[in-house]
């Protein structure tokens, strides 16, 4: 990116998510959505009004130090959604379910249409404590499939230690005879397995059409939760964004 350029698209949406990690049932909610990046390395992307569980739009600004073509890493920050809120409901409080995060990413760039990334992020602050560390690995290839429109596939997995595991999914000894379930210490590990694809139509130099789908699998002691419903979860969205 030539030096002092910028490029930035925002706009709005509407996205279809499971109503916590592991529900079976799904809500609809506009998003504004969008990405920026400097000439400088700081990036912002993600929904500047994030729902309390939207995996396809983390909101997230960064730096970029590229020592090489074939990498980049740098700091990181991201406001994503906390725990899920179906032992918050049960207990009928109003607890919030977002969460700060700071840490690092890191990306190989393997070809010029793939990519391997990964972050590793602390939490600062959640709804129930802070402290915790949750990583994610993902390889990403991307192609021009005609005139204007491009595609883009990823998969990959999420890791969590003990303390995320157990904050997201465990059940403690006050809890469980408030909402019914039993205790249960979740233990850390890979949360969940998932795949995403995302398809962009440049409408003319200043508009843009994104739509994007996102699958994830519960895996480990996240699955055995007796908090999930279901271990399989769909996400999805629609966008249109302008450059600014």
């Amino acid at each position: 990116m030539p030096e002092g350029s910028h490029d930035r698209f925002w706009g709005i949406g509407v996205s279809v998510t499971p109503t916590f990690e592991g529900s079976r049932e799904s809500v609809t909610r506009p998003v504004v959505d969008g990405s920026a990046q400097w000439s400088n390395g700081i990036f912002l992307n993600g929904a500047l009004l994030p729902s309390r569980y939207d995996p396809l739009h983390p909101l997230q600004l960064g730096y970029r130090i590229s020592p090489s073509p074939a990498i980049d890493f740098g700091p990181m920050v991201a406001i994503r959604e906390g725990w899920p809120v179906f032992v918050a409901r049960q207990l009928n409080t109003k607890d919030n379910a977002w969460a700060g995060s700071a840490g690092g990413f890191i990306e190989f760039n393997l070809t010029d249409d793939m990519k391997l990334t990964g972050n590793l992020l602390a939490d600062l602050w959640s709804s129930k404590g802070a402290g915790s560390l949750i990583g994610n690995l993902d390889l990403r290839q991307t192609a021009n499939v005609a005139a204007h429109h491009s595609v883009a596939f990823w998969g990959g997995l999420r890791w969590g230690d003990s303390l995320a595991v157990r904050n997201q999914f465990g059940v403690t000894a006050e809890q469980a005879p408030v909402t019914g379930f039993p205790v249960y210490g979740a233990k850390g590990g890979i949360e969940d397995l998932h795949l995403g694809a995302d398809w962009r139509w440049d409408l003319s130099n200043a508009w843009r059409l994104s739509t994007a789908l996102y699958l994830t699998r519960l895996t480990g002691s996240a699955a055995g939760s007796p908090e999930v419903q279901t271990r399989n979860n769909a996400s999805a969205s629609v966008t249109l964004l302008r450059r600014f």
